[in-house]
């Protein structure tokens, strides 16, 4: 399968008024004739019906008519047959523990790599990045336990940011040796290329240990690579 460009949305964890500048950008990259699946297993509330209806207030008005929860985490189409992944929030270790087992972390990166594109609200976010420790019910798991998905290379990820969270977010990036990035609930990213853009009305931080830098809404920045 030859690599496209990758097309990843990240949301800090808002309501849909939150993150509404973010999802709209989403929508504009979708085949909508093809369903948009919608993963919901961060969620506790099986059989995760009231989720597939907030889901459903949340894209039908944007224009999104087919949807499809897979929330046994079971391929049921090829890659070219849907339009884009929509991941949500809740519980961190949860989803990643759930992706894991049932071996759909290998279909989600085939996803990011044909250009399909990706979304991941809060927890949904997270797993996406290195390492999933700046999840708060994740921060007992040890490193190996707790490796993201690797989707946004050298950085990991935090949401539900706010600016008094800066000292303890440095902090956290210094013990985990993780470039961070810091989402805002009214913000959210989009990564493609290396570049990244803010999609809301409040900045996100990209935080190396000591150096903070801000981005402001509908700005961009290249991510730096370590390696």
């Amino acid at each position: 399968m030859n690599t496209q460009t990758t097309h990843i949305f990240l949301a800090g964890g808002g309501g849909a008024e939150d993150s509404k500048f973010l999802d709209e950008q989403f929508v504009k990259m979708l085949d909508l004739t093809k369903p948009l699946v919608y993963i919901p297993n961060a969620m506790r509330s099986k059989p995760y019906q009231s989720c597939l209806e907030w889901f459903h207030s949340v894209m039908v008005p944007l224009g999104v008519t087919v949807i499809e929860m897979w929330d046994d985490l079971r391929p049921r189409r090829p890659i070219d047959g849907i339009a884009g992944v929509y991941i949500g929030g809740g519980d961190t270790v949860k989803l990643l523990k759930e992706i894991r087992e049932a071996g759909f972390e290998e279909y989600l990166l085939k996803v990011a790599r044909s250009g399909v594109p990706l979304y991941g609200g809060s927890a949904g976010a997270i797993i996406l990045g290195e390492d999933i420790r700046t999840a708060p019910e994740a921060s007992q798991m040890n490193a190996t336990e707790a490796q993201g998905i690797e989707l946004i290379t050298d950085h990991s990820i935090v949401c539900h940011y706010k600016v008094d969270d800066q000292e303890t977010t440095m902090k956290l990036s210094k013990d985990l040796r993780q470039n961070i990035i810091a989402i805002p609930e009214k913000a959210g990213g989009y990564v493609t290329e290396g570049m990244f853009t803010n999609y809301g009305t409040e900045p996100i931080v990209i935080i190396q240990e000591d150096r903070v830098d801000a981005i402001h809404p509908n700005c961009s920045i290249k991510l730096e690579v370590r390696r």
